[in-house]
């Protein structure tokens, strides 16, 4: 187990599990060199039941840009439901807030071009645990994810 504390930044593609108080920062992998081609990681985090979590950019990020976001993409789920799908720039603060006191960050490349990735903060009294599911994502007609065991 790996502890994340303050401002500790953990790889999202690791398989370590780890926990944070305050704020945890998740990275793609090399940021913020280019990350690697074909790649899918999932990070699941949780707080208390009655408590509410915050993803944001935290510093430049970049993924390469498709229409629809088919190659590399950057995507947050709210507990069951999609809140954002992003490629391309990602400014700095954009963010999500939950609804639920569960979120998913996942994290798709293909072959192409690869960029620098992102850096997200997570505040809020997280657990993350990597994952193996990855749900089936669509936006707007394009599967991002497909279900694995």
């Amino acid at each position: 187990m790996l502890g994340c504390v303050g401002s500790e930044t953990v790889n999202i593609c690791s398989a370590a599990r780890w926990i944070a108080h305050r704020t945890a920062f998740i990275v793609s992998p090399r940021y913020p060199q280019q990350y690697p081609s074909n790649v899918e990681c999932v990070c699941k985090f949780v707080t208390e039941r009655n408590q509410r979590l915050l993803v944001r950019v935290a510093a430049d990020s970049a993924l390469e840009w498709t229409p629809n976001c088919r190659s590399d993409v950057l995507v947050v789920y709210d507990g069951p439901e999609l809140a954002v799908a992003r490629c391309g720039h990602l400014p700095v603060g954009l963010n999500v807030t939950s609804h639920t006191h569960a979120i998913l960050v996942a994290f798709r490349t293909d072959h192409h071009r690869q960029h620098k990735g992102f850096w997200l903060a997570v505040e809020g009294t997280v657990t993350c645990s990597s994952t193996r599911l990855f749900p089936a994502v669509h936006v707007r007609g394009a599967t991002i994810f497909k279900s694995k065991v």
